[in-house]
């Protein structure tokens, strides 16, 4: 009786988020979640994005997207805890001060559980992108920018610096499928100077 009351505050007081991927499959999205794509968080702030008002992403498969969401809900109150810790620091009023003092104790407590909480959350986008191929990291690149999610956007693309780390520009053609548009002659040159390049101290 208790957990069915409980769930009910909760669906009453988180904000949802309907998106419908281009393969036509819906997702029911915590609003906290979804405005970690920058695409999604403008249409909500400009008031016609709720429950209601499905938002259809024709860019972006429902795999994609799920994979995009997965990312999302784990990082959704970054922003939040962000924001308090910065208003808690700047509106101390004297007494403030003088809690403050009181509970060092307790401070610390906290800004290690905070601590825990960021090195936690590094641990898990590095399980995410670990064993990702090449494809999926195409498509997850692709929708995140095209959904403005910035913070994904630079985490796929250390993913992908790191995979070209002591790789020839050949190898990284191969893994990417980049046509090399070079003719023989620029080849060469391009050879030239990259070797010119590794001479140097």
């Amino acid at each position: 009786m208790s957990s069915s009351s409980s769930s009910t505050t909760t669906t009453t007081t988180r904000r949802l988020v309907i998106l419908k991927a281009s393969d036509g499959v819906t997702f029911y999205v915590e609003e906290v979640a979804a405005i970690k794509l920058g695409l999604i968080k403008k249409m909500v702030e400009r008031g016609g994005c709720d429950v209601k008002n499905l938002i259809p992403l024709p860019n972006v498969n429902s795999q994609v997207l799920s994979m995009v969401l997965e990312w999302c809900k784990k990082h959704a109150n970054d922003d939040n805890e962000d924001e308090d810790q910065d208003k808690k620091g700047n509106n101390n009023s004297d007494d403030d001060v003088k809690k403050l003092g009181d509970h060092k104790e307790s401070s610390m407590e906290k800004l290690r559980a905070e601590k825990k909480r960021k090195d936690d959350l590094k641990k898990w986008d590095k399980e995410f992108i670990k064993d990702m191929d090449v494809d999926t990291l195409y498509d997850l690149l692709t929708a995140a920018n095209y959904l403005n999610g910035n913070e994904l956007v630079d985490l796929l693309a250390q993913k992908t610096a790191s995979m070209m780390v002591g790789k020839s520009p050949q190898e990284i053609r191969e893994m990417f499928k980049i046509e090399n548009d070079f003719a023989p002659e620029e080849e060469e040159e391009q050879q030239k100077a990259d070797s010119a390049w590794s001479l140097l101290p």
